[in-house]
């Protein structure tokens, strides 16, 4: 066996063509969960092979970054925070974030003066208009993708809203341009001249949207009064992975729309009905206000308790359009 006269390089990797390598690069260094830097990825050692040699990293940690998503905060951006208290990001090579902590940091929360003012002192990034903070994202110049999860800062995000909206004390629409899309239930895409025509912002609340997504999927446009095959496995697993009682919340919603028989769910349909056919945007942005709303006055246990009343009802009429009699436990 003839030693390796450069133990610095790896033969094997570099022996191989460099379609090859990328291929097993995107292989054994592309993670199904968004990763958080500085945090060991459980059961996986692959991301040793980027401290292997200057070549090989040189070449896998493009492929890196392009295949994963990085969590991040606002505080990683915050000018007045030390690096030693922020995630390291590689701001020349980040391709895909995902903002969790949309918070202000916590130097400048501290000169928070109360309805989202801030006094002197708050860096740029860290002011509730997040003009700052969009700016710095518009900055990293590989920057594909950014979601900002605002499930957590429902009061941030209204604020935003309402400034990109005109409405409020800090007008950021004529400035910058800004203007938010509502493209599906619970998810806002941000426009501007200002950001790289390549960049993708959006802001979502991503437990609701995703819950909401796979629960439409499976009975959206059925109009089948009784659960469907497969759908309370879905709901433990959404119940498990996402949040502990909004997949019952929003199953609730989804079911009652065709029976219209629960009134606050049948109102919430029938406004996003009267507005979809002329204004998509207003449409989805109307009902995940209501939604929002009808969330906020149910509770899990409510939910729970409609949806069994709906589907006797359901199973009520439909013995009596067999002209058969109704049993006792399904009338109302």
């Amino acid at each position: 066996m003839v030693a390796n006269p450069n133990p610095s390089t790896c033969q094997f990797l570099t022996l191989l063509p460099r379609e090859v390598r990328d291929i097993i690069y995107e292989h054994i260094l592309t993670f199904p969960r968004p990763l958080k830097l500085r945090q060991v990825v459980a059961g996986s050692k692959n991301t040793a092979i980027l401290r292997l040699n200057r070549q090989i990293a040189s070449e896998a940690l493009p492929i890196f970054y392009d295949a994963n998503t990085i969590l991040a905060t606002r505080n990683d951006f915050c000018s007045d925070t030390g690096p030693e208290l922020q995630t390291p990001l590689r701001k020349d090579r980040v391709r895909h974030l995902l903002i969790r902590n949309f918070s202000q940091s916590i130097r400048c929360s501290s000169f928070s003066g109360g309805n989202n003012l801030f006094l002197e002192g708050c860096c740029d990034v860290c002011k509730p208009n997040a003009a700052g903070f969009i700016a710095a994202l518009g900055s990293l110049p590989r920057l594909r993708t950014v979601v900002v999860d605002y499930h957590n800062h429902y009061r941030e995000f209204e604020f935003i809203k309402q400034t990109i909206r005109g409405i409020g004390s800090t007008h950021v629409e004529a400035e910058h341009g800004f203007a938010l899309t509502c493209t599906h239930i619970a998810r806002y895409r941000l426009s501007s001249p200002s950001l790289p025509p390549n960049l993708d912002i959006t802001f979502t609340d991503l437990p609701l949207h995703t819950i909401w997504s796979e629960l439409w999927t499976l009975r959206g446009t059925n109009k089948c009064p009784f659960p469907l095959p497969g759908e309370e496995a879905l709901l433990q697993r959404l119940r498990e992975d996402e949040h502990p009682y909004l997949p019952d919340q929003l199953n609730h919603i989804i079911y009652a729309r065709h029976s219209r028989l629960h009134q606050p769910v049948g109102e919430v349909w029938t406004e996003y009905e009267a507005k979809s056919s002329s204004n998509s945007s207003e449409a989805m942005n109307t009902l995940t206000e209501m939604i929002l709303g009808y969330l906020h006055a149910n509770r899990q246990v409510s939910s729970w308790r409609t949806l069994t009343a709906l589907a006797r009802s359901a199973e009520a009429k439909a013995y009596e359009a067999e002209g058969r009699e109704v049993p006792e436990e399904y009338r109302t």
